[in-house]
């Protein structure tokens, strides 16, 4: 059986950081791996991030992604890693692209032709627990955001009515069998509709909508 993952760069006592470069090509994990030495973090370069089980200490991931299969593989190993940070290292850096992959699980996106130490400095941030943005990304992010006064209009139709059925007291696994969704996929859409409007989870969810008047059916 092949070895999946091997250790290429580290210090040589103990270390509780840990950054595992997976995706693309081996000449690109390899690349990645040299450009993230420097630090006291031991680096992982990792052929099937699918097989990957975690280790004691701080890890992040650093996956090379693109494509849409690259997409379904952060989706699934956010899903069955979740407090694992990942950092995504892309060729598209546009609102779009960051979008969807902070929806599918990255913690952070960064370019791959930024230099080192801002690629070093986005992996420890997220080995910190923190998402660190370019000053760009932060202004162009901010034009897609519209002004408290225009939020109801930034959820849809279905959306609405699962804020409402959720105020009935609806579950999760409610929602997605009206839907025709299963329930891990609705727990997607719900995510995604949280992070558009700014809260955390249901209880914030419901709130905001109250606020807003989303939840008064009368009109």
């Amino acid at each position: 059986m092949a070895v999946l993952c091997q250790v290429v760069l580290g210090t040589v006592h103990p270390v509780s950081a840990r950054a595992v470069v997976a995706g693309t090509s081996p000449v690109w994990r390899q690349g990645m791996a040299a450009l993230l030495n420097g630090h006291d973090i031991e680096v992982v370069v990792c052929e099937d991030l699918e097989e990957w089980t975690p280790r004691q200490g701080g890890t992040c991931i650093v996956l090379g992604a693109g494509g849409d299969d690259d997409l379904e593989l952060l989706r699934g190993f956010h899903e069955d890693h979740p407090f694992t940070p990942v950092v995504v290292v892309s060729d598209d850096v546009g609102v779009s692209t960051f979008a969807r992959l902070i929806r599918s699980g990255a913690t952070a996106v960064v370019g791959e032709t930024e230099p080192p130490d801002i690629l070093r400095g986005v992996v420890l941030a997220a080995l910190g627990g923190r998402a660190s943005l370019s000053a760009d990304m932060t202004q162009r992010l901010a034009e897609f955001v519209p002004d408290e006064d225009d939020w109801a209009s930034f959820v849809s139709e279905s959306e609405l009515e699962w804020l409402r059925a959720m105020a009935s007291g609806s579950t999760v696994l409610d929602l997605a069998e009206d839907a025709g969704y299963s329930e891990r996929a609705m727990f997607r859409n719900l995510k995604s509709m949280y992070m558009r409007i700014g809260v955390k989870n249901r209880t914030e969810a419901l709130m905001w909508a109250s606020r807003n008047g989303l939840l008064d059916t009368s009109g």
